[in-house]
């Protein structure tokens, strides 16, 4: 005959078993997915800054290509209305830039929008200067400022140099909110997930031995015909 107090006991067992698994389980996954989660991040904000550092390459090898008879000529309103349209097509990336005569002299300076950036245009100042000085592409250490030399003529003159600056923050901070709402319903169906895995786990697990637990309270209280669930 079965002892009452070994099913009651196994049965215990059974639950405190697995409600530390079911949480090991649930602890596991959360790791996994947080930690892809973050490689995929990191990832995906060096490609961000990949893509910045080649805007900025590839935009102030552009407007050096427009601007040469704006620097020679000193058309300053028109350096300007350039800049302010590159500005105004990269969705916030661009943060404006500087352009200077060849001997060095402040032709441009995009006004310091909200937020500050007067020492990266005090940067793009230099660096312009010394791609004017040595005839060659110049960039900050971040990639995020080009200065490019900017020539005229046929003869391909150097005439000046400007430099543009640009900033990942914009196309961050997108990441970020896709990333939180990523997240949020990903929680949400793990959640779902995992409670009813563990009722249908529980349900399936402990059915058989809650029976014999009920069949063993009825021998315990006297009835000794009481049917005993077979098992195998």
């Amino acid at each position: 005959m079965f002892d009452p107090r070994l099913v009651q006991s196994v049965v215990r067992n059974l639950r405190s078993t697995f409600a530390v698994g079911t949480l090991m389980v649930a602890l596991c996954i959360l790791a996994v997915v947080s930690t892809t989660e973050t490689i995929s991040q990191r990832r995906l904000s060096d490609q961000i800054d990949r893509n910045i550092a080649y805007l900025a390459e590839v935009n102030s090898l552009f407007l050096s290509e427009q601007i040469g008879g704006m620097i020679k000529f000193g058309k300053v309103t028109q350096i300007e209305d350039t800049f302010g349209a590159m500005v105004a097509k990269s969705r916030g990336a661009a943060l404006g830039g500087v352009a200077i005569g060849a001997d060095g002299t402040l032709l441009f300076r995009s006004p310091v929008p909200p937020g500050g950036t007067g020492d990266r245009l005090a940067e793009a100042a230099d660096l312009a200067r010394q791609a004017a000085a040595s005839g060659k592409v110049i960039a900050g250490v971040d990639g995020f400022t080009v200065a490019e030399p900017v020539r005229f003529g046929k003869d391909g003159a150097a005439v000046g140099a400007l430099a543009t600056v640009w900033t990942p923050e914009p196309q961050r901070q997108e990441l970020e909110a896709s990333v939180a709402n990523t997240v949020l319903v990903a929680g949400l169906v793990f959640v779902t997930a995992l409670v009813g895995a563990a009722l249908f786990q529980w349900v399936w697990l402990s059915r058989p031995l809650r029976a014999a637990e009920r069949a063993m309270e009825r021998v315990a209280d006297g009835d000794l015909e009481a049917p005993i669930p077979a098992s195998g």
